[in-house]
């Protein structure tokens, strides 16, 4: 964890914590209307910037391939006349422009500290108009981690202070309870340990995915940021977890988990060679049921957005590959929602010594729910799933993934 640390600390600062003043514009300019940044359907990033008033847009972008070994920003090239804030200790003072101010690139000092992005004054031979000088500097100050605990004491060990300030920036604006410092802690211990080889992956997530749910996040989004944090890069579930938390969504319901782990696997089969346009149509309708039925306005350009993602650690999760391998050999094509095909279908999934536990009644009543399983019946025609395959004596495991593939097969908006 601790060598992708000094690349994702920026990032988060630029990406979760800073507001439009720090993107070196003033919410005080008057005839200017301020456009934050956003993503492009190419996956480029565009800059917040300030538009009408005699300025104009940057035309800067960077790819977005977010994950740990994301370059952190650092710059971007303005235009002349942009206005910045200016600031005193935790102080504004005032709004100025940049047109005679110099750009000054993120950078780590020798002692490890980042520096933001910001402006300074243009190089003479006169200190007293210096910000420096004068106690100025275009930074707006950041709250700190830990700012409501006064007696918070990081770790003396420095690499495992560095985790806990890792984390602490993810929860900058929530205020800890002692018992969730003292969860954050251990779990910065316990990453320390996965760095050190002293603590296996599975023990590890368990570690995160408690530490999460102390902080009021569901558990299969605690390990989606789990994943990530010993990783360093997002395969699509941490990813997906990550694009949920930014838009303030910490919990999810039932129907909610089999919509997200549909989408998963729709999203994985999108980025292989074998069935890919079914992947693709399918990632398209289950993703925008699933954000629109999370609340999100902006359901259709996430999913193109998600689509566009590299997702590098694909091949790491064998039970995703295995399972699409499993759906282009036995499954996909070879049935429709004709009743005729999902009453076929169902005989197939199940075992033959576990077909005793089932009935007609009950295979009639869920082939009809796959022949219409769409948006306008989800929560009913996945009610009827889990019993059926609940009566059939399956697991929660195996219900879980056997009814994601039924998603994947049969819904429809």
């Amino acid at each position: 964890m601790l060598k992708y640390l000094k690349k994702i600390l920026p990032v988060l600062l630029v990406l979760v914590l800073l507001s439009p003043a720090l993107l070196y514009c003033s919410d005080h300019v008057d005839a200017k209307k301020y456009v934050k940044g956003y993503y492009r359907k190419d996956g480029t990033y565009v800059s917040g910037y300030w538009r009408g008033g005699g300025s104009s847009s940057s035309n800067s972008s960077y790819s977005t391939s977010p994950g740990r070994n994301t370059e952190p920003v650092t710059g971007t090239s303005f235009n002349q006349m942009l206005i910045v804030n200016l600031y005193k200790g935790t102080t504004y003072e005032r709004s100025i422009s940049t047109g005679n101010l110099v750009f000054v690139q993120g950078y780590y000092r020798k002692d490890g500290t980042y520096v933001r992005p910001h402006y300074r004054t243009t190089p003479n031979d006169f200190l007293a108009d210096n910000f420096s000088y004068l106690g100025l500097s275009t930074l707006e100050p950041l709250q700190k981690p830990f700012i409501n605990n006064s007696d918070f004491q990081y770790n003396v060990t420095p690499t495992i202070s560095l985790i806990e300030k890792y984390l602490g920036y993810q929860a900058v604006n929530q205020t800890l309870t002692s018992d969730q410092l003292n969860n954050l802690k251990d779990y910065a211990i316990h990453l320390n340990y996965y760095d050190e080889g002293r603590e296996d992956r599975d023990s590890i997530i368990n570690h995160g995915i408690f530490y999460y749910q102390s902080m009021g996040i569901s558990p299969e989004l605690g390990k989606g940021l789990a994943t990530f944090n010993i990783e360093g890069s997002y395969d699509p579930q941490s990813y997906i977890s990550q694009i949920l938390i930014s838009n303030g969504i910490y919990n999810l319901n039932n129907d909610d988990i089999y919509l997200m782990n549909a989408y998963i696997l729709a999203l994985t089969g999108g980025k292989q060679v074998i069935n890919q346009s079914f992947y693709i149509d399918k990632a398209l309708s289950i993703g925008k049921f699933f954000y629109t039925k999370l609340g999100l306005s902006n359901s259709v350009e996430q999913v193109e957005m998600d689509m566009l993602q590299d997702f590098s650690s694909l091949q790491k999760n064998s039970n995703l590959s295995s399972t699409i391998k499993n759906l282009n050999t036995n499954y996909i094509g070879k049935y429709s929602t004709n009743m005729n095909d999902t009453q076929k279908y169902l005989v197939n999934v199940i075992p033959t010594e576990l077909k005793i536990n089932i009935g007609k009644f009950e295979s009639i009543v869920y082939s009809v729910s796959l022949s219409s399983f769409s948006g306008t019946s989800f929560s009913y025609d996945l009610n009827k799933g889990i019993e059926y395959y609940t009566k059939a004596k399956f697991d929660n495991e195996q219900i879980i993934k056997q009814i994601t593939q039924d998603i994947i097969l049969f819904f429809h908006r």
